[in-house]
């Protein structure tokens, strides 16, 4: 099916499909789309008298430390208290019209205990602390998941 973009909104790039329906792609999440949906969880995080701490990974980390590339397809993190802040992101990807998954701990699985981690270059909010792995862990990851194939390399 052909396509064209259209336009860039609110960090979603509308695609026109067919006979112009319109769906957001969900490797459209770009630096401001993510500052939003973070500022907006420590408002919500405020509202439950809550501090959270999240661990950034991928994409969203490269984008926020060190602007190496304009967008990212999610938001790969790692996150205390998990069941607030996985539910506090359910409702703003829900309200913003993101897709499921946007914004995940899919790569728990993937993380040593020894790592280090810093908040350097990062933004902090109020009733968020944010949070990477040091630049060293953070290209070892990478390295990883480029040899796996999964088009990484663009990072590395």
């Amino acid at each position: 099916m052909e396509y064209m973009t259209l336009l860039t909104l609110g960090g979603w790039r509308s695609v026109v499909y067919g006979a112009g329906a319109t769906k957001p792609e969900m490797s459209a999440l770009n630096r401001q789309c993510i500052l939003d949906a973070l500022q907006e969880r420590s408002r919500r995080l405020a509202e439950h008298r809550t501090q959270a701490e999240l661990c950034l990974f991928g994409g969203a980390a490269m984008i926020l430390a060190f602007q190496s590339r304009q967008t990212t397809k999610d938001i790969d993190a790692i996150f205390v208290p998990s069941s607030t802040v996985r539910q506090l992101a359910e409702e703003i990807g829900r309200e913003r019209g993101y897709e499921a998954g946007w914004f995940n701990d899919g790569v728990k699985g993937f993380v040593s205990d020894r790592g280090q981690h810093t908040a350097a270059n990062l933004p902090q909010f109020p009733h968020l602390r944010i949070m990477m792995p040091v630049p060293a862990y953070l290209l070892a990851m990478k390295c990883l998941v480029a040899r796996a194939g999964t088009g990484e390399a663009t990072d590395v």
